[in-house]
């Protein structure tokens, strides 16, 4: 199949436009002036992580990525497993997602809060869980169940080792027009290689 004369204008653009919102990673807390913000804290204190050791350990051991399974129930975040591996992550959200966006995301960011990794969660950890179920025998629409309250919501991350990186963020904007809400602050800093 040859390209079209269109694919060969976009193509460039496009490309470009990815270039460029790469570049330019947004600043936590910074307004559309460049003022810079005060954010409140993370909803999860670190100190209140369970298991953060494992992330720890995991982030040190010198592979390529991080995976990491957490577990929270709207007061803990736990890190149920944790496994360094030598692969490829899948590309990171290009444009960069904004705070005033709705949904949950993850982001590694560095020394300057600038992002430097993001990617999406498949699901809200802050809003009411509910699951979908099939409609009854003739019935015409599936519903959704809410789930019992305290049931703990189970997410995986995947986020590559970068130098510079300082945190992986955790972030939850359930509705449309409210600002994001910073879930989780956890520290990912490598240690220094050794001489």
């Amino acid at each position: 199949m040859r390209p079209s004369i269109a694919h060969l204008l976009v193509l460039p653009l496009a490309l470009a436009a990815c270039t460029r919102a790469h570049e330019l990673s947004p600043i936590e807390g910074a307004s559309p002036d460049g003022a810079a913000q005060p954010e409140p804290g993370p909803l999860v204190d670190t100190a209140a992580i369970v298991d953060l050791d494992k992330l720890t350990a995991c982030v040190a051991a010198g592979k390529k990525a991080v995976r990491v399974d957490f577990e929270y129930d709207g007061k803990t975040l736990r890190v149920s497993s944790c496994s360094a591996v030598d692969m490829v992550v899948p590309g990171t959200v290009v444009p960069w997602i904004r705070p005033d966006q709705t949904g949950t995301w993850y982001e590694v960011r560095g020394s300057l809060r600038e992002v430097l990794y993001q990617r999406l969660l498949p699901s809200s950890l802050l809003a009411p869980a509910a699951h979908e179920v099939p409609p009854p025998p003739g019935g015409a629409d599936w519903h959704r169940v809410p789930e019992p309250a305290g049931s703990p919501r189970s997410f995986t991350v995947l986020f590559p080792r970068k130098v510079g990186a300082l945190t992986l963020d955790i972030r939850d904007a359930p509705r449309t027009g409210a600002p994001s809400v910073l879930v989780a602050r956890i520290p990912v800093r490598s240690p220094p290689a050794s001489p």
